[in-house]
């Protein structure tokens, strides 16, 4: 155990030398009087005091109850006694004795409690009965001390009597009272007073005269300390208070003691009314009268006590009242009764305040009064002297017994050191100077708080185990004492003049707090020292000092702010409740975390989502004139219709817009702005990066997201930011019902179309607020801009394109006479203009960061020039223009997907390989031109360049270039599907097998193809074999199963395959929800029907025919012989049957329709 003891103490000492070596290396830079290291005079009495305050701490955590006194001490703060210092008037009792031998004496105690017993059974009363008349007893019982008779108030009382009988007064007072006031009235006339009180009988009616003073007095005493010691500690009168002010008197205790003292008087003149009868009723004798003069001289000076203890005890309540008047009136009533009664010291036993009456200490009590008089006027300096008053008055409880009502005034005393050093600190924040005091003030000051900066020490160095062990609550008040200390002894360094630079003052809030986390009490008093770290930093250099700021962060909130990968130390605190202030505050570092968040990622941790979502239940949002007009605009805005061509004009304000900049506004300081912008660019990403398809969840996420953008464009009507990530919202909201299914679009459509139309004028606004406001309202991130004219551009062209086919921009008919609906045309113009300068901004990117630069990435997104190419193939703009596009998509496609599952972007070599196959087909290219894009020297694997032709010519298959080039597409495709090994991509199967039913006229090979893209099988629930890849546009799914369904339908009527037929048709009865035009699939369906048919009919015809020959042959040789030579006539014999009878035709057998009328899709 000593070894144990031994370690514990060596590695106390180790932490306690390397803490000293780096605080004292800043302090003595500033004033040298606080170094620990250096001794100085009134060392040994702090050492006393240290030793009791750790004997104390020790004892408070070892022990398992500490009883409701205490408790209450602990937990419930003085709130208003360090700026009242008549608290500190009042003298603790340093000294008490041991408990009085009949409480532990065994056979006095039992004959005590048997006589009690006795008493309660004979009076037969209810429970209320018992405890008043127990209370009379503790109060009122007179037993022999060292020769004298006393009651048992004026006997020591064993620790934890005191909290029951305060428990039974606050039951039964008024009760007691009462039963009291009744006893003892009068007497019978008929007995001789002077006998009465010359017996030594304890029940006669002056003995019970005498006992109903001690009751009453005693009572008055007990309560009055009580208060004293709980002093500022909430009552439930005080939780009824409307002003919020601490009661120093509470209503109910002031009517009791009142009582108290009324009934005392009385009875006071009630037994000297006894007193005075029984002197004219003496004997006359010589042997009564020395008798009488004995007990009367007995009863005289235990009435000057008792009288003195009634002017004592009325004089300390006239002064706590603030009556000081009065006060020094009772005080001096109460020492004339003492020099008058010739009486010694009287000793309240049981008082932890003024337990000791003499002269000499009234004449202290009555000079401190006086003193009153030259109290400083000042807050500051009363707080100086409070702040000062209160660590002395700790110090004078220092005892080598410690009871408890010295363990109750240890902790509430610790309580009004709090308060008034958060006082002090409270007034050098706003501007005062300790070292301007008078000299005579700041050396008492400084010298009490060299004893608070060493207390704080023994708080962060306990000298038991048991103590670094315990529950941090059990010691909480003195850990608030702890962080307070540090926080008021820095601006103590601060505001001396010193060498001391901004590091310097950095290096020892860091020290601290890495101490004070080491114990786990960084966080104590809400968080105090961390928030005032965390502002510290911010003001002394925020960029320099974030990662402490951090870590203070973690502390206090419980958020991980570190951009990197280094994780905050785990101090284990608890974290605070937010309020308006620390939100502000906490806020503040989330907005630099994720400024400084690489590329401006929006991966946010989720401790740090639910701290913004907290943050934005605490902060009151604006409710101006101000706010209400941006709000009604923007909701007016979004719920317009799109006037497209004034929506697309640039060049001058419009005064729409022009006034949205004149109600805007952001004050420097109010960064809680942009929390709205935050939590709905965090819910945006929560959509973008969802892992699960749940489409109810997804939509629910992105109207949060829209509600926050909304509810911040209100606040700051021109934040490009906002606009852009608004429109974006809505167009994943359209995306996303255009995504599950087919009948969902159907039915929504006129939602979908609105959700596009929301999107498109928030893009519009977004484009407006960044062209005329580029100086306000530049993008965070330089990338930005070009993803908004590229999600712009995409944004358009899913508007004007299948599935929803320029709905969104219907007019009503009152807007169709005022405004004009866009063309096609000049819609896709638009969406090419988009994508243009999404272009045109990569390139200055590019040209003026050709390397990755302060965190940015250089920009080569090969979706912009894969969308121009398709906007300037609806245009049938220059084809050659079209395919390089497509060209430079394929050379910017990277390596691998960002999907899972989906390791190849095959998207922009698809397009430029189907370009160029209608390109070609159409006669609008040379053969060249694909031999140029797609033609591979098998040798050199380089790409072959021939010499263009000459002039355009017709497609024909039969012409070796054509052929050739044909070859090359049909070759690509193939490439492609081989390298698409999850069979993600369908595009290119389609345009495969078209290719070969179209140019090579080959329907069973194209069906063969084909089939990979269907479940024919009527055990499989599913009929398409078609999957949405990364980069596929929402809907466009379906107009893809659309196209794919009527391709395999000509298939089968080209082949006549009747069973294809039937099992297509099963199975579209089951698939409406991939359906989108329903109508042209089953009305194309039964064509195929009816062709079949007929195509099918004159073959069997024929074998009819031919059975009913073969019947005949038997009979009529010369009816045989003259049906064989007969001329087939037209409605038997096929077209088919034909062919195949002439060897020598040279005609293919199929059954499509020439290659020259297949080609209503380009």
């Amino acid at each position: 155990m000593t070894s144990k003891i031994d370690s514990f103490n060596q590695k106390r000492d180790e932490a306690l030398t390397e803490l000293l070596e780096k605080v004292e290396s800043i302090i003595e830079k500033v004033d040298q009087d606080y170094l620990i290291s250096t001794r100085q005079d009134d060392d040994a009495e702090i050492d006393k005091f240290l030793l009791y305050f750790s004997k104390v701490w020790n004892q408070h955590v070892l022990s398992e109850y500490h009883g409701t006194n205490i408790e209450e001490a602990i937990n419930n703060p003085r709130s208003n006694t360090a700026s009242d210092p008549r608290f500190y008037m009042f003298t603790p009792h340093t000294d008490p004795p041991l408990p009085n031998s009949h409480f532990h004496d065994t056979y006095r105690a039992q004959e005590s409690f048997v006589s009690f017993v006795n008493d309660m059974n004979n009076k037969n009363s209810g429970i209320t009965d018992y405890l008043c008349m127990y209370i009379i007893h503790l109060f009122g019982k007179f037993v022999e001390v060292e020769g004298e008779m006393s009651p048992l108030w004026l006997c020591r009382w064993p620790d934890g009597l005191k909290e029951i009988v305060r428990e039974i007064l606050q039951r039964v007072d008024n009760q007691m009272l009462a039963m009291i006031e009744n006893t003892c009235t009068d007497w019978d006339e008929s007995v001789n007073c002077a006998n009465v009180i010359m017996e030594d009988s304890s029940n006669n009616i002056f003995q019970q005269m005498k006992q109903k003073s001690e009751v009453l007095m005693g009572v008055c005493e007990f309560l009055f300390d009580s208060q004293i010691s709980r002093n500022g500690c909430t009552t439930p009168e005080d939780d009824q208070d409307p002003q919020g002010h601490c009661q120093e008197m509470p209503p109910n205790l002031q009517m009791t003691l009142d009582m108290c003292k009324l009934l005392i008087y009385r009875s006071s003149w009630n037994i000297m009314d006894f007193v005075s009868t029984a002197k004219s009723q003496v004997p006359q004798s010589e042997e009564y009268e020395q008798k009488w003069k004995n007990h009367h001289k007995m009863w005289e000076n235990w009435s000057s006590q008792l009288n003195a203890r009634y002017w004592w005890c009325t004089a300390r309540i006239d002064f706590l009242q603030g009556n000081l008047d009065k006060a020094k009136v009772s005080f001096e009533e109460c020492k004339r009764i003492l020099e008058l009664g010739g009486c010694g010291d009287i000793i309240i036993m049981n008082c932890a305040f003024d337990a000791l009456i003499n002269t000499t200490i009234i004449n202290n009590k009555i000079g401190s009064l006086e003193s009153r008089k030259d109290l400083p006027e000042d807050d500051w300096s009363r707080a100086i002297t409070h702040f000062a008053d209160a660590i002395k008055f700790l110090l004078n409880w220092v005892s080598d017994n410690i009871d408890e009502d010295r363990v109750v005034q240890f902790w509430t005393t610790i309580h009004s050191i709090n308060e008034a050093i958060s006082k002090v600190t409270e007034f050098m924040e706003n501007g005062h100077s300790v070292a301007n005091l008078p000299a005579n003030e700041y050396k008492k000051f400084k010298k009490y708080f060299r004893i608070l900066y060493k207390t704080s020490f023994e708080i962060l160095f306990p000298k038991t185990e048991e103590i670094v062990n315990s529950e941090a609550e059990l010691s909480e008040p003195l850990h608030i004492l702890c962080v307070r200390t540090w926080i008021l002894f820095y601006h103590l360094l601060k505001e001396k003049p010193s060498d001391l630079d901004e590091e310097d003052f950095a290096e020892f809030l860091v020290t601290v707090h890495d101490q004070l986390g080491e114990r786990f009490i960084c966080g104590a008093d809400n968080g105090s020292f961390l928030k005032f770290c965390i502002k510290t930093f911010t003001e002394l250099h925020p960029s320099e000092n974030r990662v402490y700021e951090y870590q203070c962060c973690h502390c206090l909130y419980r958020v991980v702010l570190s951009v990197d990968t280094e994780f905050p130390w785990d101090h284990k605190t608890q974290p605070v409740e937010l309020d308006i202030k620390t939100a502000e505050l906490l806020f503040k570092n989330i907005r630099n975390y994720i400024n400084e968040k690489p590329f401006r990622t929006w991966q946010i941790k989720n401790d740090v989502k639910d701290t913004l979502d907290k943050i934005a239940n605490i902060v009151i949002p604006p409710r101006d004139d101000r706010f209400d007009q941006c709000s009604w605009r923007t909701q007016h805005f979004l719920e317009s219709e799109i006037n497209f061509y004034e929506a697309i004009q640039y060049k001058e304000h419009d005064h729409y817009v022009s006034d949205l900049g004149a109600v805007s506004y952001r004050d420097g300081g109010e960064d809680i702005t942009d929390l709205y912008y935050f939590r709905g660019k965090i819910l945006q990403y929560q959509f973008k990066t969802r892992t699960k398809s749940n489409q109810t969840r997804a939509i629910e996420t992105l109207e949060k997201a829209i509600e926050q953008f909304t509810y911040d464009l209100s606040i700051n009507p021109l934040r490009f930011a906002s606009w852009y990530a608004l429109g974006a919202c809505y167009a994943s909201l359209a995306d996303e019902n255009l995504t599950w299914n087919a009948e969902e679009i159907k039915n929504n459509r006129g939602k979908i179309a609105n959700y596009q139309r929301k999107s498109f004028l928030c893009y519009a606004r977004a484009a407006k607020v960044i062209t005329w406001f580029s100086g306000q309202q530049s993008p965070s991130v330089p990338t930005e801009e070009v993803n908004f004219w590229r999600d712009f551009g995409y944004q358009v062209y899913s508007m004007i394109t299948e599935p929803m086919s320029m709905d969104a921009f219907q007019l009503n008919p009152y807007h169709a006479v005022l405004w004009r609906k866009p063309s096609f045309e000049d819609a896709c113009a638009f969406a090419a203009f988009c994508f243009g300068k999404a272009m045109q901004h990569e390139r200055y990117l590019i040209e003026n960061q050709p390397d990755k630069e302060n965190g940015i990435p250089t920009i080569h997104d090969w979706r912009i020039p894969y969308m121009l190419g398709k906007c300037y193939q609806k245009l049938q703009r220059n084809p050659e223009v079209v395919i390089q596009l497509y060209k430079l998509a394929v050379d910017r496609t990277p390596e691998k997907s960002g999907v899972s599952g989906q390791e190849k972007i095959l998207d922009a070599e698809y397009k430029m390989t189907s370009a160029l196959s209608k390109y070609l087909m159409e006669n609008k290219i040379k053969p060249s031109i694909v031999e140029k894009y797609l033609g591979i020297d098998e040798e050199n694997g380089e790409v072959v360049h021939k010499e263009p032709q000459s002039e355009l010519g017709i497609f024909d298959i039969q012409k070796p270039e054509y052929r050739n080039a044909y070859d090359l597409i049909c070759s690509k495709l193939e490439d492609i599907r081989k390298a698409d090994k999850t069979k993600w991509h369908h595009r290119p199967v389609y345009r495969h097998a078209w290719l070969i039913f179209n140019v090579e006229q080959k329907p069973e090979i194209a069906i063969t193809i084909l089939s990979p893209l269907f479940h024919l099988k009527l055990t499989s629930k599913t009929f398409m074999n078609v999957w949405k890849p990364e980069f596929e546009r929402s809907g466009r799914h379906f107009i893809y199963v659309h196209e794919y369904i009527s391709f395999f339908m000509d298939l089968a009527k080209a082949t006549l395959d009747f069973d294809l037929l039937n099992k297509m048709s099963e199975k579209l009865r089951k698939a409406s929800n991939i359906i989108l035009k329903d109508d042209i699939i089953q009305t194309k369906l039964a064509d195929a029907y009816k062709h079949v048919e007929e195509m099918k009919k004159p073959i069997i015809d024929e074998e009819m025919i031919d059975d009913q020959n073969n019947e005949k042959e038997e009979s009529d040789e010369r009816d045989d012989i003259k049906e064989e030579h007969k001329e087939p006539s037209n409605n038997v014999m096929s077209v088919a049957s034909l062919i195949t009878q002439d060897n020598d035709s040279p005609m293919t057998i199929d059954f499509v329709e020439p290659a020259s009328n297949s080609y209503s899709e380009i």
